[in-house]
């Protein structure tokens, strides 16, 4: 009976140890995404890449090595990726540069062409066509070609490969037992085989190297292109905005943005704000707001820093949004015209295929002048006065339609 209780608690003991283990080892791969918000985080660097993709490769966790980006890149050549700078705080997923590598192996003395297996670097393994002809797709660097057929002794060729290449491989046959001696009619002279250049680059499709791989197993990826690691707002070009802070203080407002080149987009806003005070006496406000912008990541995506300028007028009673004037009362009424310039940052989220959501804040300097009228019974105006601001010159919710 003890023996029969030794062994059970030491099954369990046994279970609960692989289970341990297996946690363990689970713990030790993320997926590409998960690795790639780490060393965002971590490095303080903007990473683009194709969620749809990342998220299903899983490798091992190499966040704390120090070359992370070295040791990814070891790793994503088995899906055909590599990781590329494009600045001191920015990286992209491409795709591997890739050269075409084809040929023919023939027969040493008579240059027959001869179907036959070849393995390349001991892991890719394909038969030649009928005509001992082979083709690859693959990236720089240095491989082994191993070429074997029952009738030839085998060969290996080392090629260093840095752009497309085309190659004549010869095999010597092997030695056999002499047979009685036939005479046969002179056979005319073989033409030498050439292999044909090649047009880069060639598809993929057409090579036929590699099986395809579903979406569901992603181990590696054929045929991926750089437009995939794009988002789905890559063709954005042109966007209609509205200040949703101005329009809480009455201002009618707009904002047209337009793409320069892929970080730099150019807009301009114009707001209007009538007032009225009785049948006789009314006043109208407008401010025009021109901005230039450096999308860090691409234009209408992430963070970005803007300058602009700005000019208003204003009517009297009221100063438009955002600036601010000593002396202001209600007593009062004001009228003039402000012009000036501040930078800006903001942060912009989409939200649908067409609508978005941009926060924006600025400061910089702004001249004013502006007449003072005291309201009394007789309407004195007390004279023009001039005032330097320097504070908020921008600040906007913006509702966002893209085209």
């Amino acid at each position: 009976m003890i023996r029969i209780k030794f062994l059970f608690l030491l099954c369990i003991f046994i279970s609960g140890f692989s289970l341990d283990n297996y946690a363990q080892n689970s713990k030790k791969t993320k997926t590409l995404t998960e690795i790639f918000q780490i060393i965002s985080k971590k490095k303080k660097v903007n990473i683009n890449y194709n969620p749809s993709v990342a998220n299903r490769i899983h490798i091992a966790d190499v966040t704390s090595e120090k070359d992370v980006v070295g040791a990814l890149n070891r790793f994503l050549v088995d899906y055909d990726l590599e990781i590329k700078s494009a600045g001191p705080a920015y990286l992209y997923v491409s795709p591997l540069q890739k050269f075409v590598l084809q040929g023919i192996v023939v027969d040493e003395q008579s240059l027959k062409p001869i179907p036959c297996t070849i393995i390349m670097d001991g892991k890719k393994t394909v038969t030649t066509t009928s005509g001992g002809k082979f083709s690859f797709s693959l990236s720089k660097g240095t491989y082994r070609i191993a070429i074997k057929e029952k009738a030839f002794y085998p060969k290996v060729v080392s090629i260093s490969l840095s752009s497309p290449r085309n190659m004549v491989i010869k095999l010597k046959k092997k030695e056999q037992k002499a047979d009685p001696p036939v005479v046969l009619k002179p056979a005319k002279e073989e033409k030498k085989l050439q292999v044909s250049a090649i047009s880069y680059p060639l598809p993929d499709s057409v090579l036929a190297l590699q099986p395809f791989i579903p979406d569901s197993l992603p181990h590696f990826f054929i045929g991926y292109h750089p437009s995939d690691s794009l988002p789905k707002d890559k063709f954005i070009d042109f966007a209609l905005k509205f200040n949703l802070i101005m329009w809480a203080k009455g201002i009618t407002n707009i904002a047209f943005e337009k793409k320069i080149t892929e970080n730099v987009t150019a807009e301009i806003l114009l707001g209007i704000k009538p007032i009225r005070y009785d049948e006789k006496e009314n006043s109208m406000s407008y401010v025009i707001q021109p901005e230039i912008k450096f999308w860090f990541l691409r234009s209408f995506k992430g963070f970005f820093i803007g300058y602009h300028t700005y000019y208003a007028h204003y009517g009297a009673g009221d100063i438009i949004f955002p600036f601010l004037r000593k002396g202001v009362s209600e007593n009062n009424r004001y009228a003039g015209y402000l012009y000036g310039m501040g930078a800006s940052c903001g942060y912009y989220w989409p939200i649908s295929k067409h609508w978005n959501l941009e926060a924006v804040a600025g400061a910089g300097y702004i001249h004013m002048a502006y007449d003072k009228t005291l309201l009394n019974n007789s309407m004195n105006k007390k004279g023009r006065f001039d005032y330097n601001y320097f504070g908020l010159t921008k600040a906007a919710i913006n509702l966002i339609y893209t085209f």
